[in-house]
């Protein structure tokens, strides 16, 4: 399959390879994570002035993150609503998606929406599937991750271009 090579043995033309595919990788992939963060955040921002719409609370179940550490899990609080003749359902409690919490927090969301109870969903007028339940956004950390990522791949990107 794969043979790793030493990296006594790889030319100096490998290295620069290596280092720009990683600082490239690096680079976006903190610039995808900033912007992520910002239209998030964005989104957030802008559904004060978006219609509310009734809809009802129609399932629980929390689902293990992929990569968010032990002890965590991700509140799903399933909800439907309607807009004219067609009918949605989501899961979303905050724009941008789920957002790995400690299992009592989990109950916690739980309890704030209960099931068979009314809400009113946020909707995107544009995008009615575009919905959450509150006016705020996941990503806590995102602009420092996608910095912290964004940053090594500038370094590595750097050390290619000087070396």
């Amino acid at each position: 399959m794969f043979e790793f090579a030493d990296a006594a043995t790889l030319s100096d033309a490998d290295k620069i390879k290596g280092l720009l595919i990683g600082g490239g990788i690096l680079t976006l992939g903190g610039a995808l994570e900033i912007y992520t963060t910002f239209m998030n955040r964005y989104r957030a921002f802008k559904c004060q002035d978006w219609p509310r719409v009734p809809g009802v609370v129609i399932g629980h179940k929390t689902r293990r993150p992929l990569l968010s550490g032990v002890g965590r899990v991700v509140p799903l609080v399933r909800y439907s609503f309607t807009i004219g003749a067609e009918t949605y359902e989501h899961d979303a409690v905050m724009f941008g998606g789920h957002e790995p919490v400690k299992g009592k927090d989990a109950e916690a969301v739980f309890r704030r929406y209960p099931l068979d109870s009314a809400v009113q969903v946020i909707i995107d007028p544009k995008i009615p599937r575009r919905c959450a339940l509150e006016d705020t956004a996941i990503g806590g950390k995102g602009f420092t991750n996608g910095a912290s990522m964004a940053a090594c791949g500038i370094f590595l990107l750097v050390l290619a271009i000087v070396s």
